[in-house]
């Protein structure tokens, strides 16, 4: 019995097909269960005072560095140390 080279391509080509099907799906059932029985726990809000002001010039700077890089179309809308 002689296989052809072109029905022993199909059969490969299908065969990772397949497997690859099979990871995918295996991969978004995982996430799915995990998802649902460890849900992402939402941070807590921080307290607004706590946040220390920052120094004109610094915040000016800051704003101009945004303004250039984005070509004006960026805004600075808080400023928080990390």
């Amino acid at each position: 019995m002689e296989i052809s080279v072109w029905t022993l391509l199909v059969v490969g080509l299908g065969t990772v097909f397949c497997a690859l099907l099979l990871i995918i799906g295996m991969g978004n059932l995982l996430i799915s269960v995990v998802n649902r029985f460890f849900p992402e726990e939402e941070p807590k809000a921080q307290a607004a005072t706590a946040v220390a002001a920052v120094a004109p010039n610094i915040k000016a700077a800051i704003e101009s560095a945004v303004n250039t890089i984005t070509a004006g179309k960026g805004k600075v809308e808080s400023i928080e140390k990390i």
